[in-house]
């Protein structure tokens, strides 16, 4: 059902649509996808979700055990030890525990390095009642992007203090006391840095005009001066937690479930973003939708899933077969590359026309070098079509 919700792109004045989609093997292929409200909470979503599939998966013969990954949403200890299902997902940053884990020292830890500029601690947990194991992570790579972001806060949090202390200093407190209170709630919202203040006391001459030799003057107001400086008991622990997040698993009898395929199991949950960023993509036209019965909504949004699932397969098939020749093509910057997108690859293979000759065979015009190797991709069926076999 088409609804006001929070939107993401910054326009709450339209409708939107909600996905709940699930993707399943190497090939991120769609296996479960339910249309929901526009304004529906993705915690109520992901449980009631599973229990969807786990009741459809039970009335299956043979069928697999899951290990189900979602982003920190998934994470609520009560529906989780209710569910009955093997999970990993990220736990979320709003715990206190995970606060303090991620905010503490790097000589607290003994870290194991994984894989590409990733290291992690294995810590085994019991979050009331419920057993689990904690992989704190630590990515080189997006601490350096947080990090850029971190000092942009700290300079724009480090402005806006100077802007309300130049106005406090314009402020006349009757007493001193006033004025030591209000110092000290500024203090308080100071999230990186430290305040140093004094209470002047402001003397005026009593009356108007050019005051005489023998005038004296008089108690007129207090005021607020301040002056900020960087607080490392307060930066420290933001620093620290630069990169830094915790995935957790109930999967603890698994022997293969280590420090390094937790976190390459979590990152496959990228399927399923790409798999949306296609859906939402302005090149499938998908921006507006101009249907109003929820019924052919919900059947143009399972057309789209067929279409992704046609697109991942097709992209999973290219990729493995370049995995296997050892091949390449050109990427969009000229670099060759072995896992192009398909969208790419039907950018690449535009101008490619079927010519009619009255009394002759028809003919392709518009094939290269590269077009026919990517054809080969696809294998003989597809080779046959463009009769180059």
């Amino acid at each position: 059902m088409p609804l006001h919700g929070h939107s993401k792109d910054h326009r709450p004045d339209l409708k939107q649509l909600v996905i709940s989609l699930t993707t399943s093997g190497p090939a991120h292929l769609p296996i479960w996808y339910e249309g929901l409200d526009g304004n529906s909470s993705d915690k109520v979503n992901f449980h009631e979700t599973l229990s969807r599939i786990k009741a459809f998966r039970e009335k299956l013969e043979n069928a697999p055990e899951f290990l189900w990954v979602c982003d920190s949403t998934l994470y609520s200890q009560d529906k989780l030890r209710q569910s009955g299902l093997l999970w990993l997902t990220r736990a979320p940053e709003n715990l206190a525990l995970v606060k303090h884990l991620v905010q503490a020292d790097e000589k607290e830890y003994v870290w194991q390095d994984l894989q590409d500029g990733y290291k992690g601690v294995l810590i085994g947990q019991n979050d009331r009642g419920l057993k689990q194991h904690w992989l704190l992570v630590h990515s080189a790579q997006a601490e350096k992007g947080e990090k850029i972001t971190l000092e942009k806060r700290i300079q724009k949090a480090l402005q806006k203090a100077k802007q309300s202390a130049a106005q406090l200093s314009r402020q006349a407190f009757g007493c001193k006391q006033d004025a030591l209170r209000t110092a000290k709630t500024l203090e308080k919202k100071l999230s990186y840095h430290r305040m140093n203040y004094q209470v002047i006391e402001v003397l005026k001459y009593k009356g108007r005009g050019r005051p005489k030799s023998t005038d004296e003057q008089i108690f007129s107001h207090y005021k607020l001066e301040a002056e900020f400086e960087a607080c490392l008991d307060k930066i420290r622990p933001q620093r620290n937690k630069l990169g830094r997040f915790i995935l957790a698993t109930n999967d603890m009898d698994n022997p293969e479930m280590d420090e390094a395929n937790m976190l390459s199991t979590y990152k496959e949950q990228q399927g399923v973003e790409r798999g949306f960023r296609f859906i939402k993509d302005p090149f499938f036209h998908f921006n507006g939708v101009f249907l109003k019965k929820p019924e052919r909504i919900d059947a143009l949004m399972m057309v789209m899933t067929l279409c992704l699932m046609v697109y991942n397969a097709g992209q999973y098939q290219v990729r493995e077969a370049l995995k296997v020749q050892q091949e390449n093509i050109l990427s969009q910057v000229g670099k060759p590359t072995a896992k192009p997108t398909l969208r790419w690859i039907f950018q690449k293979m535009s101008g490619i026309h079927r010519v009619h000759i009255r009394g002759q065979d028809s003919c392709l015009v518009g094939l290269n070098e590269e077009k026919e190797k990517i054809i080969r991709l696809f294998g003989q069926e597809v080779c046959r079509v463009y009769k180059l076999i």
